[in-house]
């Protein structure tokens, strides 16, 4: 889920759902290639042997790790959230920080970070990393103005502006080895990612977060609700473009989400997951809650 070392993906695709099964190299013995779930994922240990992890291993193993800074998380964002929007799920925030910590980028990006709700944990991932930089695009600077000085320092910057136009010139002098990606949930958005900004990104391993894409409540940002026609285990527009380029791509690794508006097999890893955490952070800790949704496709391009 976080390094999977060498990787491809076999995928079935409807609309309904997505199956990923991963197919990880060989050892060189000749032996044929284990065959791993989405629900699984693989990662190389000190002397180059394959480790198979659950999913739901890898996760207990990151809560334990993690437990004291994600209490302290949650009492910074619990009085940040109390003057300004915070929309996305407990499970979901406490994934992103720990996945940050856990492959310790040099350079992240985020598009479209509004009042900077994912900045914050971001910025405190990075800090308790003791290196890395942010850079965050977005139309308009809403944001700005509420990250604590001490969080931003040198490790911050906001650039105000139409991101499809800018990011080229960044690439130049800030390739990123991070993207979240919380932008316009649009067709034309997917598009633009799939056709335009992955390809630009090269060959180097890039771990993604995608928001909003298994959020029910709506089928992209021009629509408030869902009609008949997109009904809510469904993807929005901008996941479907992005879902269906990836099953194609022979290099991508990671595939997962949190939500479980999917498939049974996804409602009980979220549940179990979810029981990990409270197991370990204790039941009713956190910023605004566990209600379900944790809407974000994760996955890893050039693996």
């Amino acid at each position: 889920m976080w390094h999977t070392g060498c990787a491809t993906f076999i995928a079935c695709a409807s609309i309904s759902a997505l199956v990923y099964i991963q197919q990880t190299c060989s050892q060189g013995d000749g032996s044929a290639p284990q065959v791993v779930p989405l629900t699984e994922t693989v990662g190389r240990s000190a002397d180059n042997s394959i480790t198979v992890y659950t999913a739901r291993e890898r996760f207990r193993e990151l809560y334990a790790l993690y437990a004291g800074e994600l209490t302290d998380l949650h009492g910074l964002m619990r009085g940040w959230c109390a003057k300004r929007q915070c929309l996305s799920d407990d499970l979901e925030i406490e994934a992103t920080y720990m996945r940050v910590r856990a492959f310790k980028p040099h350079m992240l990006w985020e598009v479209s970070p509004h009042q900077g709700f994912t900045t914050m944990v971001l910025l405190s991932a990075l800090k308790k990393n003791g290196f890395g930089r942010l850079i965050s695009f977005d139309l308009m600077d809403k944001c700005r103005d509420g990250i604590p000085a001490t969080l931003a320092e040198d490790r911050w910057t906001f650039v105000e502006g139409d991101f499809k136009a800018m990011y080229p010139k960044h690439l130049n002098t800030s390739r990123p080895d991070y993207l979240f990606l919380d932008s316009f949930h649009s067709y034309e958005f997917g598009r633009f990612y799939t056709t335009e900004l992955f390809p630009a990104m090269g060959g180097g391993h890039l771990p993604v977060s995608l928001h909003d894409v298994y959020n029910p409540g709506f089928w992209n940002d021009k629509v408030t609700g869902r009609s008949s026609a997109y009904p809510d285990w469904m993807p929005n527009e901008e996941g479907l473009v992005v879902i269906d380029w990836l099953k194609d791509q022979p290099h991508v690794c990671g595939v997962y989400t949190l939500a479980k508006s999917r498939t049974d097999e996804q409602v009980k890893l979220h549940t179990d997951i979810r029981a990990i955490r409270e197991g370990i952070l204790g039941a009713g800790t956190g910023i605004r809650g566990v209600d379900g949704l944790d809407p974000t496709l994760y996955f890893e391009l050039n693996c």
